[in-house]
């Protein structure tokens, strides 16, 4: 009896450790039927672009005459694709992970168990950025693959690959640092709306609507500026986070110059990197962007850890 007692005082003495309650987070995570509605979704909506992309007239005599830059262009409008669809999947899922414990009220269960809020919120965020790393890891993959078949398939061979030199390769890689950065920001602004409002309805209002306002925000901005005749306000539109994750793949890649058949002659025609959305009334450089997007998750993560660490769970 004593035995007994001894390991049942030290059973209910423990409190749960951080990995543990990740790896708890991690398995409800993979337990949600959305989230694996929504990688479907994600996989379909993928193959469409280089679907398509077989149906372009004339696309194989643009990809045997102009190697680099028609794959380039391919590659850029695919993940741009991405960059969007995936910030969409993550901030569903972010939502999700941090509201429903609130909506069905588990978290009071959890927190009585002797774990702290910050703590909970730490395994949560920890949860959600390793789902990050390996959706945006699985997504990169998939997009590789369909892009080295579809680009063989309509280019005449895997012979096309060939003329890729490192400039390619390197202009891939930091367009998929834009995605990166631009999935990183979608989770830490679903983490900060959903403890904010504390519902999945609110996370979801909030983290899906944030970027759609923020974008259409440059347009309210410009016209206040034509109507003042202030440039004040269209300056104001070089911090907003929706329209700098937009233009950072422009700033980031360099500008290439294709030559272009006019009736009057040739002319060379500048051109930047393809990406979807509404870009900034003043442009930067690439380091002010990822600095507004750092500055915008800095501020995402005090919101959430201050409003969890102040405000406990009631009934």
């Amino acid at each position: 009896m004593l035995a007994i007692s001894t390991t049942r005082r030290a059973t209910i003495g423990r409190t749960p450790r951080f990995w543990g309650i990740t790896r708890g987070e991690l398995f409800k995570i993979s337990r949600l039927r959305s989230t694996w509605i929504m990688g479907i979704l994600a996989l379909g909506i993928s193959i469409l672009p280089w679907f398509a992309l077989s149906f372009i007239p004339r696309q194989r005599a643009s990809l045997v005459a102009h190697t680099i830059s028609s794959t380039l262009n391919n590659v850029e409008g695919n993940l741009s694709l991405m960059r969007v669809f995936l910030g969409i999947f993550l901030i569903i899922l972010a939502v999700q992970t941090i509201g429903l414990d609130y909506q069905q009220g588990t978290i009071r269960i959890i927190l009585a168990r002797g774990v702290d809020r910050l703590q909970l919120l730490g395994a949560k965020a920890l949860a959600l950025f390793i789902v990050s790393v390996i959706a945006l890891a699985g997504w990169f993959l998939w997009e590789l693959i369909l892009g080295t078949v579809t680009l063989s398939l309509v280019g005449g061979g895997f012979g096309l690959f060939s003329a890729l030199n490192g400039t390619f390769w390197q202009d891939t890689g930091l367009y998929a640092i834009t995605v990166v950065v631009s999935a990183l920001a979608s989770v830490a602004l679903a983490i900060a709306a959903t403890v904010l409002g504390r519902s999945v309805a609110f996370g979801m209002a909030v983290g899906l609507g944030f970027f759609p306002i923020d974008n259409f925000g440059t347009l309210i901005l410009r016209v206040i500026s034509i109507v003042t005749n202030n440039t004040f306000w269209a300056q104001l539109t070089r911090y907003l986070l929706g329209p700098a994750l937009n233009y950072m793949p422009i700033a980031a890649l360099p500008q290439t110059t294709h030559i272009v058949a006019t009736p009057s002659g040739p002319v060379n025609e500048v051109s930047g990197a393809f990406s979807l959305g509404i870009n900034p009334l003043y442009t930067d450089n690439f380091v002010h962007t990822l600095l507004v997007a750092l500055v915008y998750v800095l501020a995402f993560a005090a919101l959430a850890i201050v409003l969890t660490w102040r405000r406990d769970v009631k009934e």
